[in-house]
């Protein structure tokens, strides 16, 4: 009748539509195919998507790539949504279990469990948007403090997915962009510089190796598993190991490394990234990593 509803009181903004109406789907998809074919987007970032059935995303999507191939991602983080509708999620998963670990002092090994229960429940090659902040939620630098966002960022950019960096949050801003209004990033905080740089060679270690991107990925098991979170990726001839110390005390723990690597003799130990005080060493008689993290360290490594 023309009295637009609103799914809730707080989503003014919205209307909430009828989906169950087939003509209402033919609409829809009119529309996305107007943006593609007139406009020229090359694809949609889907809000709430999981409050839309999944049926309907699977339409639009054999709909629209008959136009051409687009990028689909959805906000929400149904399994199902990877089967056909779209090529990515957000992962909330992640994001919960770092807040959990380093703000409420939760064991680190829930971040692992975490990823452990992703790779169960999502099909495989899903590709998951990592972050540790974005519009919905605070900054990083307030949430899990300075080091810790870099911390926490770490981990973001090395697991399997593809990290998202929020508007300013490359220079470590804390204050939290308006939804609604014109708002200013604070470039020249007392933060920016360093953040900057750190968020520069975390991108430019993604450019520079597969492994980081693509290649495969195992937990490893260590010795201080309450604190720390170690991980391996390879592809091809690299290897890669990334430990983080997810608690505010310095940690010393070791790393054995997988069975498969035991038949290589190693000639070094490359450190590509390490915040400062970081130490890391390979023992080749035990084939093990040790190192020394100080509180919220990180060290990324290569092994040859």
């Amino acid at each position: 009748q023309g009295n637009i509803i609103s799914p809730n009181q707080d989503w003014t903004d919205v209307a909430d539509l009828n989906y169950d109406s087939p003509a209402l789907r033919q609409w829809m998809i009119k529309m996305m195919k107007h943006w593609i074919y007139d406009v020229g987007v090359d694809g949609f970032r889907c809000d709430v998507a999981e409050l839309v059935p999944t049926e309907f995303w699977n339409a639009a999507r054999s709909a629209i790539d008959s136009i051409k191939p687009v990028f689909m991602l959805s906000e929400g983080a149904l399994p199902e949504h990877h089967l056909h509708a779209f090529d990515m999620t957000y992962s909330w998963n992640l994001y919960d279990a770092l807040v959990k670990t380093i703000r409420s002092g939760s064991p680190a090994f829930s971040v692992t469990d975490v990823l452990r229960t992703e790779s169960l429940r999502y099909p495989k090659g899903s590709l998951r948007m990592r972050f540790v902040e974005n519009h919905d939620k605070p900054r990083a630098t307030t949430v899990f403090g300075y080091a810790g966002s870099k911390a926490a960022a770490v981990i973001a950019w090395t697991v399997p997915g593809v990290p998202l960096i929020y508007n300013g949050q490359e220079v470590g801003d804390t204050a939290r962009l308006s939804l609604f209004e014109k708002d200013t990033i604070r470039w020249n905080n007392s933060f920016a510089s360093d953040f900057r740089s750190f968020y520069e060679e975390l991108d430019d270690l993604r450019r520079r190796h597969a492994a980081l991107r693509e290649g495969d990925f195992q937990i490893l098991q260590n010795t201080a598993p309450r604190s720390i979170v170690a991980f391996r990726r390879e592809m091809n001839s690299e290897r890669i190991v990334v430990a983080a110390n997810l608690s505010n005390q310095e940690i010393n723990a070791s790393v054995l490394l997988p069975e498969k690597d035991k038949i290589r003799h190693f000639l070094k130990l490359s450190i590509l990234l390490a915040s400062a005080d970081s130490r890391i060493a390979l023992k080749d008689s035990s084939f093990s990593l040790s190192f020394s993290l100080p509180p919220f360290g990180y060290c990324i490594a290569k092994i040859d």
